[in-house]
């Protein structure tokens, strides 16, 4: 299994004094632990932002070096965002910062049909690995067996995920030509060996977890600890 960090940190932020950035820190882990596949999300503003920034450049091609791929944010207001503002956003991130491997592509439904593809063509017009994050339980019509993503995060919940979720997630995605990857996000809670082991691994490719509530912004600082014993368990 694979670690998804939803990493929404400035590149220069050193949290409690640390002598390490929070992405020098990821970057020591993914050198120690080349076997894990690890994907960080970068969000300099919501997206790229207004332009190319250094700091960002320089702590992509850090976390790089050490292995671990890297995804641009990019909000796609429930596929309701304009195809030419999304194409933009692309294009900047492309642009601005080219040595990102994919695009995590938030605020997705969770229900797509043929509409839905028809909107979603422009994601079809290149190889980029695409995440999703409906953050639910991802329907799809049985009329649409090809998709142009390789990952969807089905769960982003407080709570582990029951086995029966997971069945259910399976199911709804077993008409398909193409597997794809699914992703866990588990917020306020610590890790639980035990059910990351028996739950989790088996049915999930990517996941991660971390102790900070949802009001304090789960995404914007990394809990070290918690990050350590996801490496320990997938090592």
């Amino acid at each position: 299994m694979g670690i998804f960090i939803p990493l929404y940190i400035d590149p220069n932020h050193k949290p409690g004094g640390s002598p390490t950035t929070d992405w020098e820190h990821l970057a020591q882990l993914g050198h120690d632990h080349p076997a894990i596949p690890v994907m960080a999300v970068i969000n300099p503003y919501n997206g790229p932002g207004p332009g190319v920034q250094e700091h960002y450049t320089r702590g992509i091609g850090l976390l790089k070096a050490s292995g671990i791929r890297v995804l641009g944010y990019l909000p796609v207001g429930y596929l309701k965002t304009p195809s030419e503002q999304v194409k933009s956003m692309l294009a900047d991130w492309f642009a601005w910062y080219p040595g990102i491997d994919g695009i995590f592509l938030d605020e997705f439904p969770s229900s797509y049909d043929q509409a839905a593809a028809e909107r979603c063509r422009l994601f079809a017009e290149t190889d980029t690995c695409y995440v999703i994050n409906p953050g639910m339980r991802f329907e799809v019509s049985r009329k649409v067996t090809d998709l142009p993503f390789s990952v969807v995060i089905s769960w982003e919940n407080r709570e582990y995920p029951t086995l029966t979720d997971s069945v259910i997630q399976l199911d709804a995605l077993s008409h398909l030509n193409k597997r794809m990857e699914l992703g866990c996000l588990v917020l306020e809670q610590r890790v639980k060996g035990r059910l990351v082991k028996k739950l989790l691994n088996p049915v999930y490719d990517w996941m991660f977890i971390t102790p900070f509530k949802v009001e304090e912004n789960p995404w914007g600082k990394l809990d070290r600890k918690a990050l350590a014993k996801l490496f320990s368990l997938q090592s």
